[in-house]
């Protein structure tokens, strides 16, 4: 799945610390050409339209987050990933 051009995996490593991605996991989708946002948390799941702060946060991950290529060769080197 990683491999496929339209599928974005990154793994962010242990030595990034603390990052705003530790609140919870997010999806940001663009449904006719507007973007909404499922945000998941221990109490409930939910969406919004409110997603510029989630865009702050997925800009903070990926500048802590390895690159694609990196990210792919790491799950490959972990046989019990396959």
């Amino acid at each position: 799945m990683a491999q496929r051009p339209r599928v974005l995996l990154h793994v962010l490593p242990l030595r990034a610390g603390f990052h705003p991605g530790q609140a919870g996991p997010f999806v940001i989708a663009t449904v006719d050409d507007d973007d909404v946002a499922y945000i998941d948390d221990q109490a409930a799941g939910r969406t919004t339209k409110n997603v510029a702060p989630l865009w702050q946060v997925w800009d903070t991950l990926r500048s802590i987050a390895l690159p694609r290529d990196q990210t792919i060769q790491l799950l490959k080197a972990r046989p019990w990933l396959t």
